[in-house]
């Protein structure tokens, strides 16, 4: 869901941006993307989801920027994304045998991390000089 609304707001904002849910996707994607007009933004509770960090590292091979919203600081994405922002999860979870915690840190990160973005490329003048960059969660 915050991938989704990101994804939608970004191409409001008309930029290049898909979405990948399936973990064979997000591995063939991630070995072809463009390390000089790409941006890959993941998004993982716990930052351990195994194609999530394979992803992560056919990323770093290519050198393409990767930014992780997680609330894991230790996690195995946060180790090999170039910039991490980290939000909250409580110990507890409503219903133990589920990972149903609470993403709302997340969410919120989400959020201003997008309001800084069109706050940082609103300046009209500098509107048809800007390069284009190809987002993908």
């Amino acid at each position: 869901m915050i991938a989704h609304e990101m994804t939608v707001k970004l191409q409001v904002l008309g930029k290049t941006c898909e979405m990948h849910d399936d973990p064979n996707i997000i591995r063939i994607k991630s070995r072809k993307m463009d390390h000089r007009s790409d941006l890959v933004i993941f998004i993982s509770l716990n930052g351990e989801t195994e194609e999530l960090v394979e992803a992560c590292q056919n990323l770093s091979i290519l050198q393409v920027t990767t930014i992780t919203l997680t609330t894991k600081v230790n996690s195995s994405l946060n180790k090999r994304s170039d910039m991490t922002l980290l939000g909250y999860k409580s110990e507890s979870s409503p219903i133990p045998d589920y990972e149903v915690r609470s993403r709302l840190s997340l969410n919120v990160i989400a959020r201003v991390l997008l309001d800084a973005y069109v706050i940082r490329t609103s300046d009209t003048s500098d509107t048809f000089t800007q390069k284009p960059h190809r987002s993908s969660f």
